[in-house]
């Protein structure tokens, strides 16, 4: 497309726009980059550098999902990391499902926000669904340096449709774009989604009641039995739900057990 005979360049993401909305302070655009997690931890590492600081791609060839998971990424998806200072108190590892599930709850409420009618639900402790289909992908990451700080990775399939995805994935993933039937505005999305992670990582940090009433409703693996795999072990159990504290409550026998950290290997 030109104009008078200069090329315009086509803007998916508008940093300016996405500041002014949001409480963003620093933030980076790319057109391609193999990972943001990977770019928001060497920020992270500068002590000197203001957050929230924002790094978004317009795409993404090599993005991490938990463990040794890759996150199919295509044009129209929105990837983006947030870097965020820490309380120090915070940094043990039963913070990470807390962090992931706030997280989980501000994009529901900023999907439902798009398409009308529909609702999504978390599978946890870092993926929202809507019915069977993953939507969107949550990787918090630690950072210590100078001083602590979150980095928040968040993978949402907006306007890259399924029908261009892996075929293995066709069924078990879904899009904006395939629920509500029409493009939608990233730069306005984004900002959504910004602005509900400030909110609900604001009630995290006040503690507040409704946010951990939030997550286990919107629990999708209460009820059934669960595998979860961690440090080499299985644990079986019939799903309880996820406590305030961001616990997966797995309940074998008479005995119910909290789990902060481990990989969903099997529901039933």
């Amino acid at each position: 497309m030109s104009v008078l005979g200069r090329r315009v360049e086509r803007v998916v993401f508008s940093l300016p726009r996405i500041k002014r909305a949001t409480f963003v302070r620093q933030a980076e655009l790319h057109r391609s980059i193999d990972s943001t997690n990977n770019r928001a931890m060497e920020i992270a590492a500068n002590a000197d550098i203001e957050t929230p600081f924002l790094v978004i791609a317009e795409t993404q060839t090599a993005g991490r999902g938990r463990g040794s998971n890759v996150w199919w990424s295509a044009p129209g998806a929105v990837t983006f990391s947030l870097v965020m200072n820490l309380p120090a108190h915070d940094t043990g590892p039963e913070s990470w499902p807390r962090f992931a599930l706030a997280t989980a709850v501000a994009v529901c409420e900023a999907l439902e926000a798009v398409v009308s009618g529909k609702s999504f639900g978390i599978r946890w402790p870092n993926d929202v669904f809507y019915q069977n289909q993953k939507i969107c992908g949550i990787l918090p990451e630690l950072c210590f340096g100078e001083r602590p700080r979150l980095v928040l990775g968040v993978g949402i399939n907006a306007n890259n449709s399924l029908a261009l995805a892996p075929a293995e994935l066709r069924n078990t993933a879904t899009s904006l774009i395939d629920l509500a039937g029409r493009r939608i505005n990233l730069t306005q999305f984004v900002s959504k989604v910004l602005c509900a992670i400030e909110a609900r990582l604001a009630d995290l940090t006040a503690q507040s009641e409704t946010l951990p009433e939030a997550w286990a409703e919107r629990c999708l693996l209460r009820g059934s039995t669960v595998t979860l795999k961690q440090n080499g072990e299985s644990h079986t159990g019939r799903c309880e739900g996820i406590d305030s504290t961001g616990a997966l409550l797995l309940k074998a026998g008479t005995a119910t057990k909290r789990f902060y950290g481990g990989t969903i290997a099997a529901i039933a």
